[in-house]
């Protein structure tokens, strides 16, 4: 990671050949150098179970590379197929209210689940044979943002993981309701399969069963994201990172510290600017001597289809962009580059419009692309 990044995310799977190279051509006149794909992409690679195709990504890859764009690949594990959900709410995520999730969106299946677990080291396999050595392969962004919707998953796997390593980690009952103070209220517990996931309950539950059940959640999604890369570095020698937050149920220091480099999404307002630089002072000490990346940020303003937000003043875009390089930033990059047709997060800031013409806060694109130069 040798030069400066300005990127943006890209879904090529969702255009034809004319939009993607019409696009391309406007990517090197707003200076973009680097974009993300495949996050999402899943039921386009592996269409039925089992049955994979990764050359559309393969020949993207290869064009952006003949103009000078680096990519970022991605495992697309946040969405998985209809396929693999459809009539097994055993696979799903659960809430605390206990209400099992269906299809659509994203995180919606339990990422403990051990078929879940299977069909997502084996589409990474075929993602990092088959682009792990192209040209042009700046980096790996492992699903897309751990956690985000989503907190501690309450089904029976979960469950049965939670008392397998309630049982690891105090190794008798009676050390456990020692270090809990069971006794209060009388929650002494007899044996670990009597241990409850903090769900609904009348009134509050024991701060350790609470804070216990945060921990393993995180040391799972840590140990999932150990997993994916352990996959990919069978094939890739690109280094490998995830879009992660403060603001999602995970523990970033552990989740980065089997990863290469750490990268963060954010959509501080003006009026928050003090957010946007702080993220930048903690994810530079992620993982120290190391630049870390924006992987997501918003061109001009932070809105999808539940909120609004007022687009940034001219020159904002900017003063983000050179604080992330001077505190150590190798990549600046946004959410997303030509916005779609239809389908969820219409009216969220994008570069381009979905028809192809400047969007609000393209003008700021280009500065900072005058600025990174000079940097």
């Amino acid at each position: 990671m040798k030069k400066l990044y300005h990127g943006a995310c890209f879904y090529p799977e969702l255009w034809n050949e004319a939009v993607l190279e019409e696009d391309i051509k406007k990517m090197k006149e707003a200076g973009i150098n680097v974009v993300r794909i495949g996050e999402f992409a899943w039921s386009k690679m592996e269409p039925e179970e089992g049955k994979y195709d990764i050359g559309f990504f393969v020949d993207v890859i290869r064009k952006l590379a003949s103009h000078q764009i680096e990519t970022v690949m991605c495992t697309p594990t946040a969405t998985p197929p209809v396929w693999l959900t459809h009539g097994h709410p055993e696979r799903m995520y659960v809430n605390e209210r206990g209400e099992t999730m269906g299809h659509g969106s994203r995180q919606h299946v339990c990422t403990n689940h051990p078929y879940f677990r299977e069909r997502a080291r084996l589409i990474t396999e075929q993602i990092a044979q088959k682009t792990g050595r192209l040209p042009g392969l700046a980096g790996w962004q492992l699903d897309n943002e751990f956690k985000c919707h989503v907190s501690e998953c309450m089904c029976q796997t979960c469950k049965t993981l939670w008392h397998k390593w309630l049982r690891e980690k105090y190794q008798s009952i009676d050390r456990l309701n020692e270090a809990w103070g069971a006794d209060v209220w009388s929650e002494t517990y007899q044996r670990f399969e009597q241990i409850p996931q903090p769900g609904a309950t009348p009134f509050l539950h024991n701060s350790s069963l609470r804070t216990m059940y945060q921990q393993f959640s995180m040391e799972k999604i840590a140990e999932f994201a150990r997993e994916q890369a352990a996959v990919i570095r069978g094939y890739s020698d690109a280094p490998i990172t995830h879009n992660s937050s403060v603001m999602f149920g995970v523990n970033n220091e552990e989740l980065f510290s089997d990863l290469d480099f750490a990268s963060f999404d954010t959509y501080a307002s003006q009026e928050n600017s003090a957010a946007f630089l702080f993220n930048c002072d903690l994810w530079r000490n992620i993982k120290k001597g190391r630049p870390f990346w924006i992987m997501e940020t918003s061109p001009s303003y932070s809105a999808s289809l539940e909120s609004y937000a007022a687009p940034h003043e001219d020159g904002y875009l900017k003063a983000e962009a050179v604080s992330s390089y001077a505190l150590g930033g190798a990549a600046f990059c946004y959410w997303l580059w030509r916005q779609q047709r239809a389908g969820s997060e219409q009216p969220h800031g994008s570069v381009l419009s979905a028809w192809g013409e400047p969007d609000v806060g393209y003008a700021n694109v280009l500065e900072v692309e005058r600025a990174r130069k000079e940097v």
